[in-house]
């Protein structure tokens, strides 16, 4: 027994140390190991322990380097909310919103004064009296919470814009959120809005491009210089298009323009990615714009839409919802900028629904089969015409609740509508 303890102390002084507590308990097995044993015995039980004494060193010493890894990555992930929380709260910047005195510029202006409290110019041509003008869109930023400032603005004008972007620098030095949204509806039938290209004026090109595209570039280039990161706070460009710039609609001249507005939000995220700028381009779905809401009263939405629902749209609000949502989440924009970002998405992603009051829901994508089977493969027409009455509130009732919110992917999407059903031709009638 004494011996025993003898080789203990042996074993405890040649093993190496690490200075961890986690040793000490190896000397207490040691001596309830060789304490009742024999000498010989005794010193095989303090020959092995030996040998796994430097085993033991390692095993510790790897314990205490994950012990500090994983300390590591919780204070990694603890900045990471602290910065998500930040921008959470972030609140008293600036917002440009060019196209701001009606339609999806001025949901965007009141959003961002609302969930931000953004000082925002309410940029647009629309301009002294009336409801749809710069003037009544900075008030309603000033009564969400934000500061409205009018500025009549015509985005046609190159020398316009970079008046715009030399008073903003003199006023505020800086820019946080560049949204445009501007565009000018073809001066057309809207009857005449769908058909192929070869029967429709040059004019519908220049407009498309107009306001829609070259106006989008200048309006970047006017402030390209005021756009740079300021610490932690990444400022956000948002160029307003359309999923016409992924599938076939409408028009020829509609989709190459909001392709283009696509590619511009791209090829800018990589120019402007170096100041530390993040480019996105947003999709909204069907919107119920007061131009849009025009056309239904006059009876020439079903013509201009292709029949889409306006009712089941999304408010201009949903628009600038989701922007606001995504300049709370610099991490996020950073990660995805110069890609398209489906407003419809977003709310799925970041949980949020229609602010406007008339919805206070969630519509889906265009993409997703609950917008498309209902608006494309069993609308109101089609099931009164293909179903018996007996069927006909069934199909309806599975229509409007079975369907999933499935996303098409982009490449399904992207390949257009489906060809158009063959009409059946009439049989020449045999002589007798």
């Amino acid at each position: 027994s004494s011996s025993g303890h003898r080789f203990t102390a042996s074993v405890t002084r040649n093993t190496p140390r690490t200075g961890l507590p986690l040793l000490t308990p190896a000397a207490m097995l040691i001596e309830r190991a060789v304490g009742g044993a024999s000498r010989r015995e005794a010193e095989e039980t303090a020959m092995t322990a030996a040998s796994w004494g430097p085993i033991f060193d390692r095993l510790v010493l790897l314990q205490f380097v994950a012990m500090m890894m994983m300390m590591m990555r919780s204070l990694v992930c603890v900045c990471v909310v602290v910065r998500e929380v930040v921008g959470l709260l972030d609140g008293g910047g600036v917002a440009v919103v060019v196209g701001a005195s009606r339609g999806l510029g001025r949901g965007i202006a009141v959003e961002l004064g609302k969930a931000h409290g953004y000082t925002v110019y309410c940029c647009g041509r629309s301009s002294r009296g009336g409801e749809l003008t710069v003037e009544r869109t900075a008030e309603l930023v000033t009564q969400s919470g934000g500061l409205g400032i009018a500025v009549r603005v015509d985005a046609r004008d190159e020398a316009s814009l970079r008046a715009l972007a030399e008073r903003v620098r003199k006023e505020q030095g800086f820019v946080d959120c560049l949204a445009y949204a501007a565009y000018e509806t073809p001066d057309s039938d809207p009857a005449t809005f769908r058909d192929p290209f070869w029967k429709q004026p040059a004019t519908m090109w220049d407009t498309c491009h107009g306001i829609g595209l070259k106006s989008a570039y200048s309006t970047l280039a006017a402030f390209a210089e005021q756009l740079t990161s300021r610490g932690d706070r990444r400022p956000a460009v948002a160029l307003v298009s359309s999923f016409g710039g992924a599938s076939y609609t409408f028009n020829l001249a509609y989709g190459v323009g909001k392709a283009a507005v696509d590619r511009l939000a791209k090829d800018a995220a990589v120019e402007l990615g170096q100041k530390g700028v993040d480019v996105l381009s947003l999709y909204p779905g069907v919107v119920r714009t007061e131009t849009n809401l025009d056309l239904r009263e006059k009876g020439k939405w079903d013509a201009a839409s292709g029949g889409l629902d306006l009712d089941k749209g999304e408010s201009p609000a949903f628009t600038g919802r989701a922007l606001a949502e995504l300049m709370k989440r610099p991490r996020y924009r950073k990660d995805h900028s110069g890609s398209v970002q489906v407003v419809a998405e977003l709310a799925a992603k970041f949980d949020f629904d229609d602010p406007d009051p008339a919805f206070y829901r969630r519509p889906p994508s265009i993409r997703s089969l609950k917008f498309l089977v209902p608006n494309f493969l069993l609308t109101d027409d089609k099931i009164q015409q293909d179903f018996t009455p007996l069927q006909r509130p069934i199909v309806t009732w599975l229509r409007d609740n079975a369907v999933p919110d499935y996303l098409l992917p982009w490449d399904v999407f992207s390949a257009g509508p489906p060809p158009p059903q063959p009409q059946p031709q009439p049989q020449p009638q045999e002589d007798i």
